[in-house]
Formats: C-alpha cells, structure tokens, sequence
C-alpha cells in the first residue's frame, strides 16, 4: 500500500492513526461546529461569523473570528443576505402588487 501511494511508511502510519483517534483539537473543533450550527440556524442563517464570534464569546467560548471562520467553511455554512434576496425577489414581481410581492419573496429565496 505504501508502495503504491507513494509515501512514507511512518507518514502513513501516523495519518492511520489520527483517523482512528482524532487530537484534542479536532475534538474541540467538532464541539465548537455544533456550537456554531445551533447559532447559525437559530438565527435563520442571517448571522455571519462576526456574529456568530460574539455570540459564542458571550456564552463563553473564547475562540478567535478565524477559527469561526474556518469552520464555518468547513461546514459549508453561508449567511442569507436577507436584504438583498428581499430586494431581488420583489423587484422581479413587481406587477403582483407590493403586498402580494413581499410575501412571494419571503417564501421562494429567503428560506
């Protein structure tokens, strides 16, 4: 198997070793991505890592903006610009009426 991956006996080995038993600070990363999820989708997925950051901070985890991030992007998590899916959306069914455009806008993009 080494052979034909082309890598060190030792690397490889080590590699199948974190896999099976992940380091203190990938344990702490998944703790804190669950942290992260239930304030994003409390939030409604409104809230960015800035946000997100000082929330965190406030029920104290002390943990860096770039670490939020990073995880984050991990995760695939990406905030609703609510504003501008609002605008966009309303400004495509204009000739529905005001009323009737709000209300199609708030259920087709912004979810």
């Amino acid at each position: 198997m080494v052979k034909k991956l082309n890598v060190a006996r030792s690397g490889y080995y080590s590699w199948l070793q974190r896999q099976s038993n992940p380091g203190k600070r990938a344990q702490q990363d998944e703790e804190i991505a669950a942290d992260i999820e239930l304030v994003f989708k409390t939030h409604r997925r409104g809230y960015g890592s800035p946000r997100i950051h000082q929330e965190l901070r406030e029920n104290g985890r002390h943990i860096s903006r770039k670490r939020v991030e990073r995880l984050m992007k991990r995760q695939g998590a990406e905030h609703l610009d609510l504003l501008a899916c609002q605008l966009r959306s309303t400004a495509k069914l204009w000739p529905a009426g005001i009323r009737e455009s709000r209300r199609m806008a708030s259920s087709s993009c912004c979810r």
